[in-house]
């Protein structure tokens, strides 16, 4: 349900960094330093040629001031843009011929990246994509086309039946937050920015002391410091990310909150509470296996009890929305409106049944099952596996915490009660868009 902005310059063949099926047991993790300092994870890989750096810098959407500029909204693709602009486009056709590949996003607690390449040639990506990093060259026509561009986005989707149903939910479960502003930015907040807020913006979020680095590949510890060098050695010290306080949750409203929207025969329904906290890893482990049972693929309880209960197969998914200080579930799915009573009823009835008595051990089978398949394709395919450690040491996992994941997902009692009660609450919060 959420839309992030988010740009790639150059490119993969996937058909060569295609993940490979795999018997042998992954590698360990281990935190290391680079010759001048910066930390980084380093996992090391037997399975490609290849090597991938995900990085982080503290400090996203959320924390730009709420009454604008929202910077952080158009910065990234200025930075892509200006790099583009210096070197007339040469940069981008580089990369495509190195088979490498950048990405700049914003999202709602950091700025997330990834530089990812064959190992024959990552070194030299890397020089290349540090243009993506300096400080950006910023003509007035080029910051009005993308403040267009990202207005125009932002405004699209704000239109969506699932966005209104979103931000419903949202306004629904808590009270005004910089967390929740972040999710569906408002698109009036792009209009002011200005050249002087982006170069800002580059000097304070761009810095060493807000950096997260994990390395992933078939590479050395040694030439795994050597890249995080050579990428991020010029940046400044600066300083660390303020932090946001929590979220207050309201009391859950006893009927369905609707919202009004111009699609004539189906509603987009929301069904969800606030959750647990990735920076629990058990709990979090355990929330992602019982969110697949609930609504994971065509195997999934809501799926099948809907089906038997109104005779139609409409199609349910699961989003998490995980922040520092909050993480929110929410089931979501577009329904018939002349079926939309009867089906809210059967999925009430089953969520219900779900938290009060537990999965079945078929359920459970099924979930560890594919849950495992998952996390196999991950660290199968480095550009995902760094991105999936960044995230991790974002949220407080510790090397053994990440080093132990694939076995503590093994062992978790998905029948006890308190996983359930943490991934949703009863009664759930009840939107209806439509």
């Amino acid at each position: 349900m959420t839309k992030h902005f988010r740009t790639l310059i150059g490119g993969l063949r996937r058909n060569l960094f295609k993940a490979r099926a795999s018997t042998e047991t992954r590698l360990k993790a281990a935190l290391s330093n680079s010759p001048t300092g910066i930390q980084f994870l380093f996992q090391p890989s037997s399975t490609q040629q290849s090597a991938a750096i995900g990085f982080a810098f503290r400090g996203g959407i959320a924390h730009d001031p709420e009454d604008g500029p929202h910077t952080s909204l158009v910065a990234p693709r200025m930075l892509l843009e200006s790099a583009l602009n210096r070197t007339g486009g040469q940069i981008s056709e580089t990369l495509t011929d190195l088979e490498g590949t950048f990405v700049l996003n914003a999202e709602p607690e950091a700025i997330f990246g990834l530089v990812v390449g064959p190992k024959k040639s990552i070194l030299e990506i890397i020089h290349h994509s540090r243009e993506f990093l300096a400080m950006p060259q910023i003509s007035e026509r080029m910051l009005d086309d993308i403040k267009k561009l990202v207005f125009d986005q932002l405004t699209e989707h704000a239109a969506e039946p699932y966005t209104k149903a979103q931000q419903a939910f949202l306004d629904g479960l808590c009270l005004p937050h910089p967390y929740v502003r972040s999710v569906i930015p408002d698109p009036e907040m792009v209009k002011n920015i200005t050249a002087a807020d982006v170069v800002t913006w580059h000097s304070e979020r761009l810095v060493k002391s807000r950096l997260i680095v994990s390395v992933v590949g078939h590479i050395s510890e040694v030439e795994a410091g050597s890249l995080v060098d050579a990428l991020f050695g010029r940046l400044p010290k600066g300083y660390p990310s303020r932090k946001i306080e929590g979220v207050e949750f309201k009391p859950i409203a006893p009927t369905p909150i609707t919202v009004s929207t111009d699609t004539p025969d189906q509603a987009v329904i929301g069904i969800g509470s606030a959750s647990v906290s990735v920076s629990q890893p058990e709990s979090w482990l355990a929330a992602r296996m019982l969110a697949h049972i609930l609504a994971g693929d065509e195997n999934a309880r809501l799926f099948r009890e809907v089906r038997n209960g109104t005779g139609k197969t409409y199609g349910l998914q699961y989003h998490f929305d995980f922040f520092l200080g909050a993480s929110f579930f929410v089931l979501f799915g577009a329904i018939a409106k002349e079926d939309l009573n009867g089906t809210l009823s059967t999925i009430r009835s089953s969520i219900d049944s779900f938290v009060t008595q537990g999965p079945t051990a078929a359920e459970i089978a099924l979930a560890r099952t594919a849950v495992s398949a998952l996390m196999r394709t991950v660290t199968q395919d480095h550009s995902a596996f760094a991105r999936e450690l960044t995230n991790l040491l974002f949220f407080g996992w510790s090397v053994d915490d990440i080093n132990r994941a694939d076995t503590l997902a093994a062992e978790i009692d998905l029948s006890t009660s308190r996983y359930r009660e943490e991934l949703i609450s009863l009664p759930p919060l009840v939107v209806v868009a439509g």
